[in-house]
């Protein structure tokens, strides 16, 4: 059984990762359409 406090941590956790991708896929269309300067992968 989880205590509360591990069910509220792990919807954090998960924010933060909807978040991260979030940003990732953001910087990659900036990157894409040359709003910022083209990073070479």
């Amino acid at each position: 059984m989880s205590t509360p406090i591990q069910h509220a941590t792990n919807r954090l956790t998960s924010r933060i990762d909807l978040i991260a991708i979030g940003l990732g896929l953001a910087l990659a269309v900036l990157v894409r359409f040359n709003i910022l300067p083209s990073i070479p992968f």
